[in-house]
């Protein structure tokens, strides 16, 4: 079987509910897997269509209290799903006794542990799709099994995951362009290299006087790029400007701190 990706895409909110409506049939269809899925792991508002009708228990036949579970608010800071999906794009399965399988270099996972999953969630396992989309948000998709009576899904994994990957990534990320717009910053936003450094040395808590002297400049010109990088960011102090900068991708990740960028940084403190 090979499914019509263009089948779950979303153009309009119109479109919420058969686009929805598909992906839960090809799930089926494939594996006998249900679906569910997840805009925004920090936020525990559940995707709707445009009647807002809760998509998870109105389409994908999740019970409304396993969906309370799931939706409430501490969540999405001590799953462990959701821990995995933010240091992970890769698709992966998992079950309470294995743990994390399907990735390959799992050593920064090893801390994580799905102890009391199945009993709490009710799932004995589960294909994870992670969604990472504009701005730092992350979402999923999650296929278990519709008769929750298979604790191993590699064969699944194997044959399925790439496509519902691409499934899952059309899917999330059309209903997030669709409704989940963040807060519009100024078009074609340009920074400068001198910007750029100012925000790095601040987001890693240098404070003025010290990111001026890896710089080798004065205090009021450290002031003055990080006033003109928060104007074009659209926010208005320089905590704003860091984090919105990350957003965009101005700002390098912790991979490259990690690798000793801006090697003087030591001898300033």
């Amino acid at each position: 079987m090979k499914p019509d990706f263009r089948s779950v895409a979303i153009g309009d909110p119109a479109s919420i509910r058969p686009a929805a409506e598909r992906l839960k049939s090809i799930a089926q269809e494939l594996a006998g897997l249900r679906v569910y899925t997840s805009i925004d792991l920090a936020r525990s508002e559940p995707m709707v269509d445009a009647n807002d009708k809760i998509i998870a228990t109105d389409i994908f036949g999740w019970e409304k209290t396993l969906e309370k579970r799931w939706s409430k608010w501490t969540f999405g800071y001590d799953s462990a799903v959701y821990q995995v999906c933010r240091c992970e794009n890769r698709p992966f399965w998992f079950n309470e006794s294995l743990g994390i399988q399907g990735l390959v270099n799992r050593d920064h996972l090893r801390s994580i542990k799905f102890a009391g999953y199945e009993k709490e969630w009710e799932i004995k396992a589960s294909i994870i799709i992670p969604v990472h989309l504009p701005f730092s948000q992350i979402g999923l998709a999650s296929f278990s099994c519709m008769d929750n009576c298979r604790d191993d899904l590699s064969e699944e994994y194997q044959q399925y995951s790439v496509i519902l990957q691409q499934l899952s990534l059309t899917f999330v990320s059309d209903y997030y362009s669709l409704l989940h717009h963040p807060i519009a910053c100024t078009g074609g936003v340009i920074l400068t290299a001198r910007e750029v450094e100012c925000l790095q040395w601040i987001g890693r808590g240098k404070t003025d006087k010290q990111t001026a002297a890896v710089m080798r400049c004065q205090v009021p010109t450290v002031r003055f790029h990080l006033h003109n990088a928060a104007s074009k960011l659209g926010v208005g102090n320089r905590t704003e400007a860091v984090a919105r900068a990350a957003q965009l991708g101005f700002l390098p990740g912790v991979d490259t701190y990690k690798r000793g960028w801006f090697a003087d940084a030591a001898a300033c403190g």
